[in-house]
């Protein structure tokens, strides 16, 4: 093949001992990835210099061919920048190996020493639809192998959602970026860790289920699944657990500086985390929260706080100030307060959305509340709110993590006017009710009164009243594979929200794992809801 030397810019474009691979990169990158090709026994650091797609005559091929590189494309073939919107003449190029033409190199500029690697290395191509990956598996005998990919990431946030969930996307990458570019600085944690502690000494968290969706997208789980149940994990453990145990097995994820976690609500947590302070040889720091909803529960946790703080101070070499602490607190408290103030201004509203939307918001009211940024959301969301149109369709309240990857579900609830998701329990998990005065207090008492500790029942009320609150028509319940705390109130939910006058379905299926399947049960379940309450 020939050879033409281009600049492929991933913000992490050498593996070497990094610890992450390129297509991870990519997808953090705001690169729409698609293909892969899989580069078997790679001995030194090598990245892929450029690829060329010729569409015509060797005279043209100059200005037909198009590069890689992140830079923005010459027209006609590009509509956004850093996505290529691929011309039927080049998926003909595709089926013909003779007319794909790629480089390997060595990297020139690594900046430091690179061990040696045999895994294999992935080489990324960014490029827009889904279409096109069978045509790749055509490609010459230099390619080993293809990495099928269905994936819904967008490049840039979709025009169709509201103002503030398009901010919100960038701040959701951002905020996956931050422990990703200084791992020294990164800190792995289950999620409901009050995350103000963190945001005082400099941490910047990743958390399984947000990283976990990351990888699905980038088609990357199932690999990770399978390493670890081959390494003894149980297959009937949660598949955002098992990615996020797999992927650092595989070395994806960044050595964190300390991890830490609580056994609030999922019982997944006590095997992961220690799993992975075993594995990374780091630091961890476990917050016990008692099933019990109780004053004396609120302090045993807070005196855990404290000492928590304790403990990240000594691993930052940072101090945290009470008074700084408590301001976060209460900017929180707000945050919370102004996010309640939404769902109600949302009832009988008609507010476009994907299925990514809901959850970003959910991880970013952990990971970010008591941020400017995260108040920021929330006050965009009212104004978004205000202004509005009526109703359209169905309004379902969602309880549990949303299948963002299901064709069948997206069919139905993405920027559909049948159909709208209002609303999702997990962004919904405690009422601002809390004194911020002492703020160690404050953080445990959102903790032990979670909507999620203590009783199957605490939760089900609470979506009852939320359902409510926006007005929807219907509640759906997602029983993620391996949920026990959401599988085994199912039928308890089924009952009370029947009895409160609110039509229920039960659905099952994974929330990550696409290779689960269901989606003919999803899609034949989701209709004959949706029919009845059109009816």
């Amino acid at each position: 093949m020939r050879v033409f030397v281009g600049a492929l810019d991933f913000f992490w474009q050498i593996v070497g001992n990094q610890r992450l691979q390129p297509i991870l990169a990519a997808i953090l990158n705001r690169l729409l990835v698609v293909p892969a090709f899989e580069l078997q026994h790679v001995q030194r650091a090598v990245h892929l210099r450029d690829l060329r797609l010729h569409v015509g005559p060797p005279f043209l091929e100059h200005s037909l061919a198009l590069g890689i590189s992140g830079r923005a494309l010459g027209a006609p073939f590009h509509e956004q920048p850093d996505v290529l919107d691929l011309h039927p003449r080049l998926l003909q190029a595709f089926d013909d190996p003779k007319r794909l033409e790629f480089r390997i190199a060595e990297s020139a500029n690594a900046g430091r020493p690179l061990q040696a690697r045999e895994q294999s290395l992935l080489v990324v191509i960014p490029q827009r639809g889904n279409g096109q990956t069978e045509h790749l598996r055509h490609l010459s005998d230099c390619v080993h192998g293809v990495l099928r990919i269905n994936l819904k990431f967008k490049a840039l946030p979709d025009r169709r959602l509201c103002s503030a969930d398009r901010y919100l996307a960038h701040v959701m990458m951002d905020t996956m970026l931050s422990p990703l570019k200084k791992p020294d600085q990164a800190v792995a944690i289950s999620v409901f860790v009050p995350c103000e502690l963190l945001q005082e000494v400099k941490l910047n968290p990743y958390n399984v289920e947000s990283f976990s969706c990351y990888l699905s997208a980038s088609s990357v789980s199932r690999p990770c699944i399978e390493l670890a149940e081959a390494n003894g994990v149980p297959e009937t453990l949660c598949s955002y657990h098992k990615t996020f145990i797999g992927a650092a097995q595989r070395g994806f994820m960044p050595r964190p500086k300390c991890i830490v976690y609580t056994n609030l609500t999922c019982d997944a947590n006590m095997l992961t985390f220690k799993t992975l302070a075993e594995l990374f040889n780091v630091p961890s720091f476990e917050i016990d929260v008692p099933d019990a909803v109780s004053e004396a529960s609120v302090s045993y946790v807070a005196d855990q706080l404290r000492n928590l703080a304790r403990f990240l101070e000594n691993q930052t070499g940072r101090v945290i100030d009470e008074n700084a602490l408590r301001v976060r607190v209460e900017r929180g408290k707000r945050t919370l307060e102004t996010y309640k103030k939404f769902h109600q201004l949302r009832r009988g509203k008609d507010i476009p959305s994907d299925l990514v939307s809901p959850l970003y918001a959910a991880m970013t009211s952990n990971i970010l509340l008591g941020s400017e940024e995260e108040e920021y959301y929330v006050n965009q969301l009212v104004e978004d709110a205000k202004k509005a149109a009526s109703k359209q369709g169905v309004h379902i309240y969602w309880m549990h993590t949303i299948p963002y990857w299901s064709e069948a579900t997206a069919r139905d609830f993405a920027f559909s006017d049948r159909a709208q998701i209002v609303g999702c329990d997990i962004g919904q998990l405690c009422e601002p009710e809390f004194d911020t005065e002492d703020p160690y207090r404050a953080m445990a008492w959102r903790m032990v009164h979670n909507n999620l500790n203590g009783g199957a029942l605490r939760r089900i009320e609470a979506g009852i009243t939320h359902a409510r609150e926006v007005g929807a028509d219907g509640v759906v319940w997602f029983n993620h594979w391996g949920c026990k705390h959401t599988i085994g109130a199912s039928q308890l939910a089924k009952r009370k929200f029947e009895e409160a006058g609110l039509p229920f379905l039960v659905l099952d299926g994974d929330g990550l794992d696409s290779a689960h399947g269901g989606e003919g049960q999803t899609a034949t379940r989701l209709d004959a809801f949706l029919e009845m309450l059109e009816a």
